[in-house]
């Protein structure tokens, strides 16, 4: 009777502790009520020309709820303003619950989503590991690679940029970082909390649906996929601040989905961890960053 009881007792603690985490993940998707509708382009003489977005991006936002207002694009020039402005929206996202009823339809459409594919995972993930197929693509999408890479893009553009004194150029990199920043303290965030081990360390015959609240505090952690949340929010910046380049969105968040897709391959993550950090890369960035009243 006591190992019964013990038992429903975990049982109902690892329930309310992924509860807990999907909430959060849906969170910071809708925590934006000073969302602005429309971003400015702050080049002189040019305006942002309409570009039909990428289905699958153009589906993630429509998640984002917003309200009237613009970006003042020239209000940040210098790397002092990212402190403020990222600590500005964490209390953004601080800020949800009474927002909640608002924005509930987007909140229970980004939970029913999560909460459906963590269901999927323990069917689906087990393939990764029984093939070898992707060996050559692992050794080239490896986890350093890609970090590498993603830290190398702006960085190579900042320095193009200031070097042809072009500061809408520039100040797309501030964005980029405050986007990083943002998602990087959400992801670190959801995995105190849940410690949710990598599909990589559940032993050979192990149980794919029994990984939460498993991992050691300081070791590796699963969900959301830090490589994924951060790949897509530094292809959105670009997508959204230079929407006149149709090959932009395309190449952008192509390569964010090879990003992705990686994390499967190599047995890093979960299909609804790069699923969740996809979406929140998305969102996160176009309305915290992108498209928020300052």
């Amino acid at each position: 009777m006591i190992r019964v009881s013990r038992l429903v007792r975990v049982r109902l603690t690892h329930r309310v502790g992924i509860a807990a985490v999907i909430v959060l993940i849906a969170k910071a998707a809708l925590c934006q009520d000073a969302v602005g509708s429309s971003a400015t382009d702050s080049r002189v003489g040019s305006g942002p020309a309409a570009v039909a977005p990428l289905p699958l991006s153009s589906a993630i936002l429509t998640l984002s709820p917003s309200t009237p207002g613009d970006v003042d694009f020239t209000s940040r020039r210098t790397w002092k303003h990212l402190y403020k402005d990222v600590v500005r929206d964490q209390g953004d996202v601080v800020q949800f619950p009474r927002k909640i009823i608002k924005h509930w339809v987007p909140f229970v459409v980004l939970t029913a989503a999560t909460a459906g594919l963590i269901v999927l995972d323990p069917i689906d993930t087990p393939t990764f590991r029984r093939t070898n197929r992707f060996g050559e693509f692992n050794e080239v999408a490896s986890g350093f690679n890609t970090g590498a890479a993603m830290a190398a893009i702006p960085v190579l553009f900042y320095l193009t940029r200031a070097k042809a004194h072009d500061s809408y150029g520039t100040q797309t990199v501030f964005f980029a970082a405050e986007a990083i920043a943002d998602v990087q303290i959400m992801t670190f965030v959801a995995k105190m909390i849940d410690r949710r081990i990598r599909p990589v360390d559940v032993a050979p015959g192990g149980d794919y649906a029994d990984t939460w609240f498993k991992a050691d505090v300081f070791g590796g952690k699963s969900f959301p996929s830090g490589h994924t949340i951060t790949a897509f929010a530094l292809a959105d910046v670009f997508v959204e601040r230079y929407p006149e380049h149709r090959w932009i969105p395309w190449v952008a968040y192509g390569l964010a989905a090879t990003v992705g897709f990686s994390r499967l391959t190599l047995q890093a993550h979960f299909p609804s961890d790069v699923f969740a950090g996809g979406a929140l890369g998305i969102v996160m960035t176009h309305g915290l960053v992108l498209h928020r009243s300052r």
